[in-house]
């Protein structure tokens, strides 16, 4: 009744309880409604939850005008959160021109009513000297006082300055110290860090089990960092089952390192079956992505290393990976004929196969053809008969000839 009577405050909380479906069925249009009704009567609150339903798209088309304009307005009434969107939203440029001065202006503005977040933002500001001078001072003084609070992000980056000695002598004792509680909280890359300072012995006693721990918990959260360290662990332990598994992870996430060093496994067949065409391709994706070393290795396997034809038959490996079955096709003719690749037989019956089964006519009668020639597999007339009838049934002439051919064979044998 309050709320329909125009109390803005009813609205707001009525449009909450519809957001967030407590007491009622979620209903994203009725919670855009009643926040409109709040916001037009300029309650920051309802601003802001509302340029929140403008930036996600709920109950409305997505409007980065709009999200703007109602930011800015409960930003302009002192509303602490909408200050550290709007700021966020010009330190990273997203929907409007970089400003630096603007984001350092409501992160400010943020930071002066204890918000932890933007203070931590703030101190980034200040030692990296955007949009102000660079003050390691001001930065540390603004990272301590997050950090206090149990930032976690202001925690890590505070260890960092005692870690590089950057606005205070180095410390590798308070580094530690607040490190350790940002990767309590579950900070990925303070997790990464301490388990690097076990592993190595940074200022504490050398302790591998502790590395292990520490880089599970950030390779958990998809830090590729710590999957490759940890697969790095396992593989000098022997464990290739589990290397394998995070240095296959931190490969998949791009990180150079680990696609060299699952090459390396795929080389020599540790724990895995050996296969010399994932081993170039891995070293190929690592070259790609800027790793010398791979580059190197590829040159001394005597590789193409050409820039144009990395990219070309990466490209042609990921659509295949993904099942595209023209360029299962194109990839088994390359290992076939050995066309910007080693001539691998084995390999190319791996990709024809693929393509074959998913109906690819050229696939399958190349394929029938292998059997029927024992081109790099023991002659199978069978499985040749098999394929070639698959290509037949769609037309293929070169399929209906060559069947008839060996239907006269049988004949005659």
């Amino acid at each position: 009744k309050a709320a329909e009577q125009g109390v803005m405050e009813a609205q707001n909380n009525l449009a909450a309880m519809y957001h967030d479906g407590e007491g009622t069925a979620k209903d994203y249009n009725e919670a855009f409604k009643w926040y409109s009704k709040a916001a037009e009567q300029g309650l920051a609150d309802a601003q802001y939850n509302l340029a929140r339903m403008y930036e996600n798209g709920e109950g409305v088309m997505k409007d980065e005008n709009a999200m703007l304009r109602l930011y800015r307005r409960a930003a302009e009434q002192g509303h602490v959160k909408a200050q550290n969107n709007l700021a966020a939203i010009y330190y990273k440029g997203e929907h409007v021109r970089q400003d630096y001065s603007e984001a350092f202006r409501w992160w400010s503005e943020a930071a002066g009513k204890e918000l932890t977040e933007a203070q931590n933002n703030l101190a980034v500001m200040y030692e990296n000297g955007e949009g102000v001078h660079q003050n390691y001072s001001e930065a540390i003084r603004l990272y301590r006082q997050a950090a206090d609070k149990g930032d976690m992000g202001a925690q890590y980056n505070l260890a960092l300055m005692y870690y590089e000695g950057r606005g205070t002598a180095q410390d590798y004792s308070e580094a530690i110290k607040w490190m350790r509680k940002s990767a309590q909280q579950g900070h990925a890359e303070a997790q990464y860090n301490l388990g690097f300072i076990y592993q190595n012995g940074i200022s504490v006693k050398q302790d591998y089990s502790e590395a292990v721990l520490w880089y599970r918990k950030a390779a958990e959260q998809g830090f590729s960092h710590a999957e490759n360290n940890l697969g790095c662990m396992y593989y000098a332990e022997h464990n290739y089952s589990e290397a394998f598994k995070w240095l296959h992870k931190a490969a998949e996430h791009h990180f150079a390192e680990a696609q060299s060093n699952l090459a390396l496994m795929y080389y020599k067949g540790d724990g895995i079956r050996q296969d010399y065409n994932e081993a170039v391709k891995w070293l190929r994706r690592a070259a790609l992505n800027g790793y010398s070393q791979a580059k190197n290795i590829l040159m001394q396997l005597g590789e193409d290393t050409d820039l144009a034809d990395m990219i070309k038959i990466d490209r042609l490996y990921e659509k295949a990976e993904q099942g595209d079955a023209e360029a299962q096709f194109n990839l088994a003719v390359m290992y076939h004929h050995g066309m910007g690749v080693k001539q691998d037989k084995p390999g190319a019956l791996k990709w024809y196969r693929k393509s074959a089964e998913q109906g690819f006519v050229k696939a399958q009668f190349n394929l029938a053809l292998m059997y029927g020639k024992g081109d790099g597999v023991e002659v199978d007339f069978n499985e040749a008969k098999y394929w070639l009838s698959e290509a037949a049934k769609q037309g293929d002439m070169n399929a209906q000839i060559a069947l008839s051919k060996l239907g006269e064979y049988d004949r005659q044998n």
